[in-house]
């Protein structure tokens, strides 16, 4: 059974997650210009993410694509998208 005090060490993990791609997501944006972003996400961040997606989109005008899976599965998701 999980401890609180692992399941907030999960959540501050997950928060630094989505301001380190929200950060990467914002300069990439100013280096390139990109018609689509596809981002690869842990379900549990998906709601801010997709938050933070929809006023990326309307300031760059560029597509956001989520992809959602379980923590256990993202190392396998990558693994599949460098081939």
């Amino acid at each position: 059974m999980a401890t609180a005090a692992f399941l907030e060490d999960i959540m501050r993990s997950s928060f630094r997650t989505i301001v380190v791609s929200t950060l990467t997501l914002i300069l990439s944006s100013t280096l390139a210009s990109a018609a689509e972003v596809r981002v690869l996400s842990v379900g549990s961040t998906q709601i801010a993410a997709k938050a933070i997606a929809t006023e990326f989109e309307k300031q760059t005008r560029n597509k956001v694509t989520f992809t959602s899976r379980p923590p256990f599965d993202i190392d396998k998701e990558l693994d599949g998208q460098s081939r």
